[in-house]
């Protein structure tokens, strides 16, 4: 047995109460839903619009990157170049002005009656400077005057040596041929 009692005034007596509770229950559960696939379909719409600007962003920065990597010279011709320079650099150690001071040096010092005919090493690669210069004068006085133009350039210092002297027979005249040992000390 079962007992019911109704407590409502008798105005709401005569309201189907479980047809409205239905009726409410549908509704809630059909707003619920419409919001629910109203907000995913609105996510999806700014996912699908984030998604769209990531890969607008990748595409420009795969096309930087490309205009990066056309724009970098190419490493073999930077490394070919490299090579050259420090190939330069190992032949050319001695700068060429070294060469024009001890060339302007030596012409400077050359007395009028004496020729220079060689000097050796031809480069600056001896230890300490050292050369040998091989030449013609008309006497023994004129290497001598030569050497003390050398010892007073201030270039050679004073340790220029005739090595060696001998006289020889040139268009009837007889010239004396000498080798001097000196060192090159440059610019002090």
């Amino acid at each position: 047995m079962r007992f019911h009692f109704d407590l409502l005034p008798p105005e709401y007596k005569s309201l189907p109460r479980d047809v409205v509770g239905i009726v409410l229950a549908v509704a809630a559960i059909v707003l619920c839903v419409s919001w629910i696939s109203s907000m995913s379909v609105s996510n999806a719409y700014q996912l699908k619009k984030a998604q769209d600007e990531i890969d607008k962003a990748e595409n420009e920065l795969r096309d930087l990157n490309k205009r990066i990597g056309d724009l970098q010279p190419p490493l073999a011709v930077i490394n070919s170049l490299k090579a050259r320079i420090d190939f330069l650099n190992a032949n050319l150690d001695t700068p060429a002005s070294s060469w024009v001071d001890f060339l302007f040096t030596l012409e400077s010092t050359v007395p009028e009656r004496v020729s220079v005919k060689d000097f050796n090493p031809k480069d600056f690669s001896a230890q300490g400077g050292q050369f040998t210069l091989e030449g013609e004068a008309i006497t023994i006085n004129d290497v001598l005057e030569f050497i003390g133009r050398l010892q007073s350039s201030g270039r050679f210092g004073q340790d220029v040596h005739l090595v060696q002297t001998a006289n020889k027979i040139l268009e009837d005249r007889v010239v004396v041929a000498f080798t001097l040992s000196l060192t090159y000390k440059g610019r002090q």
